[in-house]
């Protein structure tokens, strides 16, 4: 509401709808938040809408995206949310530093998940999380769409992150569009095409080893800014040549560890490598947050457990361990899992 009073130069209704927006985090953090950056529900959700909306300080904002992210690790990579945290989810990690979380959540594929409902055999996105169970049996049909909207919102996750098309606020309708890729999770080749009012805006990048390639289209008329991560300016070209002398290119500069293109309309072809992107086009599939019955199906992590926890085979607790991560096992046998021992087996299965 505020922002659209002052859109509509009703300055006096954005004083008043600041305010009241100020007086409304305030009453939240009172209530909500402990001193630490707790939240009293301490659910996904919780900490997904009270950052995806501002409420908390920014003081409290890394603590309770730490604690957002450890929850998904805890819970070997799952999410928990419903309808509501399920759209922003994403979203919120990629945002506060956690992208290697939110695709490894993309990338799940047991129950909860957005790929369970794949492996289940469907082509549409459901109402719940397990419309079809695990042994195959239905939920109850009272609530089961196979054809429901709300966890397709991780679509816009993929335009506006993985693919990095996103449109300015100060130029609605694409005609400035903010193009910033967010390669990971193993992915290999992105293609996503919009088509806006002006013609078709186009992202699509591929990564080989550690050299990274992006095509983009921006229409007649409009103008883009194209952001390449982990890229250094002089390395950077645009169709073969160097890029300051592109024809097309307006602007180019280093911001951090990117690039920053500005260019008109037409199509550009920009390549570049960086020691950054090592290992990003392989997944990694196993951790100290992966279930201890996924480890086992793999004879690699078979074999790092044995290394470590060498009596773990015999254990008569290991049936009930089996839905556990080894960083929650070890809340049970500190002396066995140490944080040093913990340390060690994750790079190991990282390896694998």
């Amino acid at each position: 509401m505020q922002q659209t009073a002052r859109i509509l130069g009703k300055d006096d209704d954005a004083e008043k709808y600041g305010a009241l927006l100020a007086k409304i985090k305030e009453a939240f953090r009172q209530e909500f938040v402990t001193e630490n950056g707790r939240l009293a529900s301490n659910t996904q959700t919780a900490y997904v809408l009270a950052l995806m909306f501002d409420l908390l300080p920014e003081d409290q904002r890394p603590e309770a995206a730490r604690r957002l992210a450890a929850d998904v690790r805890k819970r070997g990579d799952h999410l928990s949310t419903g309808f509501v945290g399920a759209s922003y989810l994403c979203p919120v990690l990629s945002r506060f530093g956690y992208l290697d979380v939110a695709y490894d959540l993309l990338n799940q594929d047991t129950y909860p998940s957005w790929l369970y409902p794949v492996k289940q055999g469907a082509t549409t996105i459901w109402e719940r999380w397990d419309g079809i169970k695990p042994d195959g049996d239905f939920q109850d049909a009272g609530m089961n769409s196979f054809n429901h909207y709300a966890y397709g919102a991780i679509g816009e996750w993929l335009y506006q992150v993985v693919a990095g098309l996103e449109v300015d606020p100060e130029a609605p309708g694409y005609k400035h569009s903010l193009i910033q890729p967010q390669p990971g999770g193993g992915l290999t080749s992105v293609r996503a095409t919009l088509n806006s009012m002006y013609g078709q805006v186009v992202s699509a990048w591929e990564l080989a080893e550690e050299r990274f390639k992006l095509a983009v289209t921006v229409p007649a008329n409009t103008r883009a800014t194209v952001r390449l991560p982990a890229a250094s300016l002089e390395q950077v070209t645009e169709s073969g040549g160097a890029l300051p002398n592109t024809a097309g290119i307006e602007r180019a500069y280093q911001d951090g560890d990117d690039v920053v293109v500005e260019v008109g309309s037409g199509q550009f072809e920009f390549a570049y490598s960086s020691d950054r992107f090592k290992g990003l086009e392989k997944p990694r599939k196993l951790s100290i947050h992966t279930p201890l019955q996924t480890l086992l199906e793999s004879e690699g992590a078979k074999a790092v457990l044995a290394k470590y926890l060498p009596d773990l085979s015999d254990s008569p607790m290991l049936s009930q361990a089996m839905g556990f991560s080894l960083v929650q096992i070890s809340t049970f046998i500190p002396h066995l899992l140490t944080d040093e021992v913990l340390q060690a087996l994750d790079k190991e299965l990282a390896q694998l």
